[in-house]
């Protein structure tokens, strides 16, 4: 279980990082490289007399890969219409079969499943659910102690969710034959 927490813990803090940067590049306080710098192969610097000087050289194409990449990541994030997503992760544990609550109803916001892993104790099936019971995966059969990953993506797009963005769905994941036991991220707009 230690492992589950560092994941989770994890994913708090790159939630974090990202949000707070997000906010640092809306609020125009940082230019992204490519996106209208008359300069982009240099960077402006203050050192320790409070000088202001700029440098130019080194590094910069990696520094400039790494800011795309960035960028890349932070519109992965947000939504085509500007809005954001809040990521929750989500450990599983159940001592048997039924129905577990992923994310609740929430008017007004779609829910998805992002990632998904786990394993089941006896033999049976898996299903996403929305929680009035509408099936957004099929039952996936699982061997005893077999397990399900679904991968993570960022993409609203690529997420297990109910069809056309229907809001105030929920999620929940139903096991047949044993226990589902692992972790799941689901998101919903901010």
């Amino acid at each position: 279980m230690g492992e589950l927490k560092a994941t989770e813990e994890t994913l708090l803090l790159v939630k974090a990082a990202v949000e707070a940067l997000a906010e640092i590049i809306d609020a125009g306080r940082l230019k992204v490289a490519g996106e209208g710098a008359a300069d982009a192969g240099g960077y402006v610097r203050q050192d320790s007399t409070g000088t202001i000087a700029k440098e130019t050289g080194g590094n910069l194409a990696t520094v400039k890969t790494n800011t795309d990449n960035l960028a890349t990541i932070l519109a992965a994030i947000r939504l085509t219409n500007g809005n954001g997503l809040t990521f929750t992760p989500v450990p599983i544990s159940q001592a048997g079969a039924g129905t577990l609550q992923l994310a609740a109803k929430a008017a007004d916001k779609c829910q998805r499943l992002h990632f998904l892993f786990g394993s089941i104790t006896a033999g049976g099936t898996v299903q996403i659910q929305d929680k009035d019971g509408g099936a957004l995966t099929g039952a996936l059969p699982v061997a005893t102690y077999g397990g399900v990953v679904v991968p993570f993506t960022a993409d609203p797009r690529g997420a297990v969710r109910p069809a056309g963005e229907t809001v105030n769905k929920g999620l929940q994941l139903v096991s047949t034959g044993g226990g589902f036991n692992g972790f799941a991220v689901v998101s919903q707009e901010t």
